[in-house]
């Protein structure tokens, strides 16, 4: 009886440490679903930064002045994002900004969650 009741109770400590270890889905990490872009720096050919960029997160825009003889044909851009968010379309080398303005979307990381930007040069 006694070996019967040692086993039982080996049985109940056992299948409590399999249960406690079992790993439940991971609720939605605020961390993960940030679509946020944190700073946006744009340099000419010379590897000179221009522009000062102001960023409305509320309101999705990225807004960056630059001297009116500022040349925006082929400027590189670049920015962070929220942590492991990706940018579409990318920002890939130098573009052309003379149009002013692009959208762009922020993807969480989660992929659960997107915001769209607004980055638009401003000369004064």
């Amino acid at each position: 009886m006694n070996k019967i009741i040692s086993i039982l109770i080996c049985c109940f400590i056992a299948g409590c440490f399999f249960v406690s270890c079992e790993q439940p889905d991971i609720p939605d990490v605020p961390n993960y679903d940030k679509t946020e872009i944190l700073t946006f720096k744009v340099y000419n050919r010379d590897k000179e930064e221009i522009g000062t960029p102001v960023i409305l997160s509320e309101e999705g825009t990225v807004t960056i002045t630059v001297d009116a003889s500022t040349d925006l044909s082929n400027v590189f851009a670049t920015c962070t994002l929220s942590s492991g968010a990706t940018l579409s379309p990318s920002l890939g080398g130098y573009q052309d900004w003379s149009g002013m303005s692009k959208e762009f979307t922020v993807i969480s990381a989660s992929g659960k969650r997107t915001k769209s930007w607004n980055v638009t040069f401003k000369t004064k």
